[in-house]
């Protein structure tokens, strides 16, 4: 990614998932896809790449607050943060 501050681009902060350790991260869209073996942080910050229905694909932003696999996707509960 060239500039992940592009000003078209939509940014999400991760709030779900603090009980239990963070976001379960899956390979691709299928729910049957493999977990990656760290989940999304809450408090992340990733740029969103594709969302599809409740599916986001994301870029983790490095150097921001939130640990987590840099790309992937994730179930999204769509309650954007602003």
């Amino acid at each position: 990614m060239d500039n992940p501050f592009n000003t078209k681009s939509k940014y999400w902060r991760i709030s779900g998932g603090e009980d239990f350790g963070g976001l379960i991260v899956r390979a691709n869209r299928n729910l049957d896809s493999p977990e990656a073996p760290q989940r999304l942080s809450c408090g992340a910050i990733v740029v969103q790449k594709d969302l599809r229905v409740d599916r986001l694909q994301y870029q983790r932003l490095e150097g921001l607050p939130g640990e987590g696999p840099l790309s992937d996707g994730c179930q999204s509960g769509l309650r954007k943060k602003r």
